[in-house]
C-alpha cells in the first residue's frame, strides 16, 4: 500500500466544458512543464479545431534524445475544475506519445497567479480566488464523493464497466 507521503498529490480533477470529457490533470511545475500541453488522443475527444504550426519537439524528463512531438496547438481549450465555478481558459499544444492527458505548465500557473498550498492534510490549487484540491492518480477520475455536480459520482455505472472511462 502507498502512503500518502510516497505518492504524488500533483493531479486534478477537470473536465471539458460543455462536454462529458474528463481527465486527470497534472499540475507540472517541473522545468519542463513550462506550457500546458494536451495528448493527441484527448484533443480529438474535445472536437475543437486543431491550429497547425511547425514541426517542433519538447524534451521530457524520460528520454531528452527523442523528445515528443508537438503537432499543432488549440486556440481555446475551456476546462473546469472540480469544486471550482470559474471556467480556465487554456491555449495548449497537442503533443503525440505525452503520458497524461493533460499537462498544466508553470508558465500558465505563473501568469494567472496560481498557488499550491499544502500542509500535513491536503493539498490545494487555488487560481481566480478559487481552489480544488490536489490529489494522486489512484485516487482515480470520478470520486465516490464531490459536491461538483460537473463531475458524476464513481457510481455503479462506472464500476459495473469494470473500469472508470478517462482520456
Amino acid at each position: 500500500m502507498t502512503s500518502r507521503s510516497q505518492e504524488s498529490f500533483s493531479y486534478i480533477r477537470g473536465k471539458v466544458s460543455n462536454k462529458d470529457v474528463y481527465s486527470m490533470i497534472l499540475v507540472d511545475t517541473r522545468n519542463t512543464g513550462q506550457n500546458n500541453i494536451i495528448l493527441e488522443e484527448f484533443f480529438k475527444l474535445t472536437g475543437l479545431p486543431l491550429m497547425e504550426q511547425e514541426k517542433m519537439t519538447l524534451g521530457t524528463a524520460e528520454d531528452r534524445s527523442k523528445g515528443l512531438q508537438v503537432i499543432g496547438w488549440v486556440a481555446k481549450l475551456k476546462l473546469n475544475f472540480e469544486g471550482m465555478r470559474s471556467t480556465i481558459i487554456i491555449r495548449p499544444w497537442v503533443v503525440r506519445g505525452l503520458s497524461h492527458p493533460i499537462n498544466i505548465g508553470m508558465r500558465f500557473m505563473q501568469d494567472q497567479g496560481a498557488i499550491i498550498q499544502t500542509n500535513k492534510s491536503s493539498n490545494r490549487f487555488i487560481i481566480k480566488g478559487e481552489s480544488t484540491r490536489t490529489i494522486g492518480i489512484k485516487a482515480g477520475m470520478f470520486p465516490t464523493n464531490t459536491v461538483d455536480k460537473k463531475f458524476p459520482q464513481n457510481s455503479g455505472q462506472f464500476q459495473s464497466a469494470g473500469k472508470e472511462r478517462r482520456a
